[in-house]
């Protein structure tokens, strides 16, 4: 369905106060055959064949000085329009205004805490179409009565990327009561709404690890049960990563040339793969940092202690332990594996483990952690 504006058909075009003669009809005939032949004769126009539309109002800045309006296509302004703007049904707050692409700023007489802008209602129309403002097409922009005013845009919005998520934070303007959050694929958008908040941070969990988003905000405002929707903010980016990719791409590669930064790799040539110096809190930068277990074992108590990245639970990672008698033969059951009290230090814990319920008679007894 499009809508079409009649308001544009002024008292020289054939309007007489409540129906129209023949020439507002042809004028009617007019505004109707460009959509026509786009919808039943497959015509291509060349611009837009319908009437401006209003998408959202809001202020522009904290002052409150400016409302802007925008459009679902390009504006041509009218100075003579200013007349036509109600702030909370009160005439003669706008001064001025212009048009950029498809928003329209008006320019109050003095900051403003109206809530609302109407735009030519029925009972304040003088019937000339000498004071409309029209879209680039030259049809009439579309009446609009009630528009809730949004607030100004969030400020300084960042991203901050995880492992499967990107947290979002962001400065509150004056006068929001909420937030729309919008993320989009492509710079600059489109953006689609993946969420809300009452405050000022979000964090967008249904994101991939390795792809890169784009995200905005608008601050919102409820007005009797009308909302407004302000700007976008700023736009902020950021790719999640899994904690390995994380951690590795944050190292100091210097002393390198081409490292091999896969979980395979073994840049440092220890024997120790990445992803085994990542779980184990190592260094593949530095060959002097091999073995998580330290040695000997204290076969008296069964007790010995390794080294993990710490908070393995957010990490995603599980360790087991396993004990042989040969270094032929392993089990993780032989031996109940009982944590001690963990310490932690430059994100690194250090984990006490004891032995108990194997045979703790045999004359050897070798220990390894696995990470997965």
């Amino acid at each position: 369905m499009s809508i079409l504006s009649t308001i544009g058909i002024d008292t020289t075009d054939g309007y007489e106060g409540c129906h129209y003669n023949a020439t507002g009809y042809q004028a009617f005939s007019d505004l109707t055959a460009p959509l026509v032949g786009r919808d039943f004769y497959g015509e291509t126009p060349a611009a837009s064949v319908t009437a401006p539309i209003l998408r959202r109002a809001y202020y522009t800045n904290s002052s409150k000085n400016q409302i802007a309006l925008e459009f679902d296509q390009n504006i041509s302004w009218n100075p003579l329009s200013t007349v036509n703007f109600y702030l909370d049904r009160v005439a003669g707050k706008v001064t001025a205004g212009s048009a950029t692409g498809k928003v329209v700023t008006l320019t109050l007489s003095a900051s403003s805490t109206s809530q609302t802008i109407d735009y030519v209602e029925d009972n304040y129309w003088n019937g000339s179409a000498g004071n409309l403002f029209t879209g680039t097409n030259a049809i009439s922009a579309l009446t609009f009565s009630g528009v809730v005013i949004g607030p100004p845009a969030p400020i300084s919005l960042s991203a901050t990327p995880g492992s499967g998520q990107v947290a979002l934070t962001w400065t509150a303007p004056t006068g929001a009561t909420g937030y729309n959050v919008k993320r989009s694929s492509t710079s600059g958008g489109p953006y689609t709404v993946i969420g809300t908040s009452t405050g000022t941070t979000f964090t967008d969990t249904t994101v991939t690890n390795g792809a890169t988003y784009y995200y905005v905000t608008t601050a919102i405002t409820n007005v009797s049960g009308s909302v407004g929707e302000g700007a976008d903010s700023n736009q902020a980016s950021a790719t999640p990563q899994d904690g390995f990719a994380q951690w590795i791409g944050g190292l100091d590669w210097s002393g390198f040339v081409n490292p091999d930064k896969t979980p395979a790799g073994d840049p440092d040539h220890d024997g120790m793969t990445n992803f085994g110096e990542y779980a184990f809190g190592l260094d593949p930068t530095k060959g002097a940092s091999a073995n998580p277990i330290k040695v000997p074992l204290d076969k008296a108590s069964a007790t010995f202690t390794y080294t993990r990245r710490a908070t393995p639970a957010s990490t995603g990672l599980v360790y087991t332990v396993w004990t042989s008698p040969d270094l032929a033969t392993w089990s993780k059951t032989a031996y109940l594996a009982t944590e001690g009290t963990v310490t932690t230090a430059n994100g690194v814990e250090t984990v006490p483990v004891t032995l108990s319920g194997g045979p703790l008679g045999a004359p050897k007894l070798f220990v390894r952690v696995t990470a997965e």
